[in-house]
């Protein structure tokens, strides 16, 4: 699976958390899509990144029904998820292989892929650390949006 694409439609939540690891561990680099994006851009990313998979819940089916071939529905298939190994995977990446690639609005109006990798995250939580550390037991809002 390294560095497929696989896309991400989750409201925010702890399976969204877990979808993230689980593609990572499997060395694929996820696309995180906002479900309230309209359709329109929805559309663009999912084609536009020609993504292996979409990992969704359920709820979503009738936002993201057009890619119904793709979609993996992670809240239906939880007891299914629970009987597999939860031996690590024995995958080969390295700080240079592709982490993540997010969509920006675009200046042109079309939105732009751009391509974020195992280093570029590690530089950046570096430097948050580095300018406010957080240590054990200290909180964080997640203010953003998954896909910003």
């Amino acid at each position: 699976m390294s560095e497929n694409l696989v896309g991400i439609c989750m409201e925010r939540s702890q399976e969204m958390i877990i979808a993230i690891l689980a593609v990572m561990k499997c060395g694929g680099a996820y696309v995180p899509i906002d479900p309230d994006y309209p359709k329109k851009r929805l559309k663009f990313i999912i084609e536009d990144t020609q993504l292996s998979i979409l990992l969704t819940q359920y709820s979503l089916q009738n936002t993201l029904s057009e890619y119904s071939e793709k979609n993996i529905y992670v809240d239906e298939i939880w007891q299914q998820i629970a009987t597999q190994s939860d031996e690590n995977l024995v995958i080969s990446f390295t700080t240079d292989s592709l982490a993540y690639t997010i969509y920006t609005s675009g200046s042109t109006g079309i939105p732009k892929g751009v391509c974020c990798y195992h280093h570029s995250v590690v530089n950046l939580l570096t430097d948050f650390q580095q300018r406010s550390s957080i240590g054990t037991g200290d909180q964080s809002s997640f203010w953003t949006s998954f896909s910003f």
